[in-house]
């Protein structure tokens, strides 16, 4: 909604992440036809602040209530520090709604 129109993906990366090769490479990794690229994390790790997973019972539950469906997911994590996003198939999945129903849903907790 906030970029110019006829962007078709957009590259986020953190402001701490650390770039040592051509990120043309990377922004041209994501397939046209997926919504969102990103890496999954091999462990959690849970520090202080501690690392919430995408995976629980809360989670799953609130999940299948709102899709009807359990969370298709095999991972328990992803680095959200580095996202390809694919504006076209976001806009159309209306993925900014869902993305900030979660927010929501987890800011009350």
């Amino acid at each position: 909604e906030l970029l110019p129109r006829g962007v078709r993906k957009v590259l986020y990366l953190d402001a701490d992440v650390i770039v040592s090769g051509d990120v043309a490479a990377l922004f041209d990794l994501a397939l046209p036809n997926d919504e969102l690229c990103a890496a999954t994390l091999r462990e959690m790790k849970f520090g202080t602040k501690g690392v919430t997973s995408l995976r629980g019972q809360a989670v799953e539950s609130r999940f299948l209530k709102r899709y009807g469906a359990p969370l298709p997911l095999d991972e328990h994590g992803f680095n959200a520090g580095v996202f390809v996003f694919n504006l076209a198939k976001w806009a159309a999945l209306n993925l900014t709604r869902e993305v900030e129903f979660w927010i929501q849903t987890n800011n009350k907790e």
